[in-house]
């Protein structure tokens, strides 16, 4: 609504004459509107590249999640939990040395 008003505001005054708008104010006025949609066209781009982003480390997470599961039930196959000699190496790859990963 403020870029439509202010358009219309700096459009009449290309014809009409007011008493205290001298051509020096009517070229702030188009400098603050230009700095305005500025302004605005950063924040909007910022605010969708920030979803975009977020959308994208949501997706990231989910596959390195399912990674993590696929390297777990690889270890548990060649690592099992039943012998006592696979603990350490279990450890390491963060899964419980005592029990199968669920």
């Amino acid at each position: 609504m403020l870029k439509s008003a202010s358009q219309a505001i700096i459009t009449r005054l290309a014809t009409d004459t007011l008493p205290g708008m001298t051509p020096a104010a009517v070229a702030a006025l188009k400098t603050a509107r230009n700095e305005y949609m500025a302004v605005q066209t950063t924040q909007s781009g910022d605010q969708s590249g920030a979803t975009t982003s977020r959308s994208q480390l949501e997706a990231k997470v989910k596959e390195v999640a399912a990674k993590r599961r696929q390297l777990q039930y690889a270890a548990d196959a060649v690592w099992p939990s039943t012998e006592k000699i696979n603990a350490g190496v279990r450890t390491e790859f963060k899964i419980p040395p005592k029990r199968a990963l669920k």
